[in-house]
């Protein structure tokens, strides 16, 4: 679901996030931030002419303030989304934003709870791995991550995995 997931979600970054012009940089699987859990997906996004590292690799620092990029960490479960809102909620400690996504007939169960989505500042989405559709049901605005170290961790584990931000 989650290799199903990231190619939908490339392929809808425009819609889904319409008017920004922070495009899709890299994204990577499975990614182990020290006392937050493994999110499934992490996507950084930046602006083209920051990500493109022009100027050679730059420290994990310096491309923080320069390119000034949005985490989004995403935790995908299949049926349990309390657990996975207690999980994306602790993303969103190094992440600028986190987001639950559930298949349709399990965020039905969800959208009960949307309140708490909001209040918790997670984002709740259903994924059809069938037709491939997102939909989205709320999006918090990125921002900032309270642990940086971290965030920067993040940034550099997307890199190693994906090989396609300007990281030294």
């Amino acid at each position: 679901m989650v290799s199903r997931f990231a190619r939908a979600y490339r392929a809808a970054f425009p819609v889904l996030h319409h008017g920004t012009r922070k495009i899709l940089a890299a994204m990577a699987r499975q990614i182990p931030v020290n006392g937050y859990g493994i999110a499934d997906l992490v996507a950084v996004s930046c602006e083209p002419s920051t990500c493109q590292g022009t100027a050679g690799p730059l420290a994990a620092q310096a491309f923080v303030r320069e390119a000034r990029p949005v985490i989004r960490a995403f935790e995908l479960k299949l049926r349990d989304w309390r657990k996975a809102l207690a999980q994306a909620n602790r993303y969103g400690s190094y992440a600028h934003v986190a987001i639950v996504v559930l298949p349709p007939h399990a965020c039905a169960a969800a959208l009960k709870f949307l309140d708490t989505f909001q209040l918790l500042e997670v984002g709740l989405w259903s994924f059809d791995s069938g037709s491939g559709r997102i939909i989205t049901y709320f999006s918090p605005r990125p921002s900032p991550p309270v642990d940086t170290r971290n965030q920067l961790r993040a940034l550099h584990l997307v890199n190693k995995a994906s090989k396609a931000l300007p990281i030294a």
